[in-house]
């Protein structure tokens, strides 16, 4: 992932040990200590899962 505004993506390689070298594919969303980080660094997607998390919980609240 690659984060700030520049259209261009960048293009990511690592050499593997018998000389030749592999292209990293690029993701737009990650997840690093708990936190979903996306590209833009806008956590929608975090916030979206937090809130579906507790949604889930006041359910089985409600249910008991």
């Amino acid at each position: 992932m690659s984060l700030g505004r520049s259209r261009i993506p960048p293009v990511y390689t690592m050499s593997l040990c018998d000389g030749s070298a592999a292209k990293i594919e690029c993701t737009d969303l990650e997840k690093d200590l708990g936190i979903m980080i996306d590209s833009g660094l806008t956590f929608v997607e975090h916030m979206h899962m937090v809130s579906k998390k507790a949604n889930g919980i006041m359910a089985v609240i409600g249910r008991t």
